[in-house]
């Protein structure tokens, strides 16, 4: 089973840079034309549509769905990511953002050194898989975006659809590790 996870997750992250913002000129915060990348507010509707374009590109044998590889693959591959820049990067309106991470709430959940690290978040995000995906056991897009809206509603904490401040704080660190949005 591990080498099949293995496979998966290099092919995840041979597809992480366009998802998630690795890139060749490191973990800079500004685009190239000097503005700022920064996050400061975040609707729900661009959160759902960066989650659809995550969807597509998670789906790596293009079946229109995600199995339990693909979906725990792509979690270990977003909590290494936020880990190792301090943030998460996201697509909206067609524009690459920077949702940075407090370091004070990197907890355990973020903090990816060891094999066993790797195998907790497997797990977690198995769990989260199978309570998530219908009968079939297949995480479709409309699955895929409910759990992204729950994410962004558990984070949400005055329901007015967008998320500033701490509420973005949040939100960067409920994306990079989907353990908190059980707890």
């Amino acid at each position: 089973m591990w080498k099949s996870v293995m496979a998966v997750t290099a092919s995840v992250a041979a597809l992480s840079g366009a998802i998630f913002g690795l890139s060749a000129h490191g973990s800079t915060a500004d685009k190239a034309d000097g503005t700022n990348a920064f996050i400061s507010l975040l609707r729900s509707a661009d959160y759902l549509e960066h989650s659809e374009d995550v969807f597509e590109r998670a789906d790596l044998n293009g079946s229109g769905s995600l199995d339990a590889d693909e979906f725990a693959a792509l979690q270990v591959v977003k909590s290494e990511l936020a880990h190792l820049n301090g943030f998460v990067r996201l697509t909206i309106a067609g524009e690459e953002k920077i949702l940075p991470l407090s370091r004070s709430r990197m907890n355990k959940a973020l903090d990816i050194r060891t094999r066993e690290d790797r195998i907790r978040i497997d797990a977690v995000a198995r769990r989260v898989f199978y309570g998530q995906a219908g009968d079939d056991q297949h995480l479709t897009r409309d699955e895929y975006v409910s759990l992204s809206r729950d994410i962004f509603d558990s984070t949400d904490r005055n329901g007015d659809g967008e998320v500033v401040g701490a509420e973005l704080r949040a939100l960067g660190v409920r994306e990079a590790a989907i353990t908190l949005t059980l707890s």
